[in-house]
């Protein structure tokens, strides 16, 4: 708006709604869950289809240059979860795919936190293009 973009966080401003847009970006802890069986389960490195069940909590981080991006990149779809989780589960789901390629089922069941921080690595950079944070 009128005067450049201004990003407020635990505070206030003067709101001109002729000369300034006001986007609304929800700061709280989101659970994006994400499923994939049958047809779309995994597929391991030993050719095996894993069914897999997980969770996503994801936020805007609370800086003013995250707040900033998700305010341009997501918008209103802050406030909805739905929205969000149609939004981004693509790129979970690729997060999944791509370190269950490089594993095998039994390496997956028998480390289970090597695999969540490896998904977790992979799924950070393309959160944080939209100011988000795992």
């Amino acid at each position: 708006g009128l005067g450049g973009e201004k990003v407020v966080v635990n505070g206030g401003t003067i709101v001109f709604p002729v000369f300034h847009d006001v986007i609304h970006v929800n700061m709280s802890t989101i659970r994006l869950p994400v499923h994939r069986s049958n047809s779309h389960a995994l597929i391991t490195k030993d050719r095996m289809r894993v069914d897999v069940e997980a969770d996503f909590y994801v936020r805007v981080a609370k800086t003013k240059t995250a707040v900033s991006s998700a305010a341009t990149t997501l918008g209103a779809r802050t406030m909805r979860q739905e929205s969000l989780l149609d939004l981004l589960s693509g790129r979970f789901v690729s997060s999944l795919r791509e370190v269950a390629a490089e594993m095998s089922m039994e390496e997956i069941h028998e480390h289970r936190s090597d695999y969540v921080a490896r998904v977790k690595t992979a799924a950070l950079d393309a959160l944080a293009e939209n100011g988000l944070e795992l």
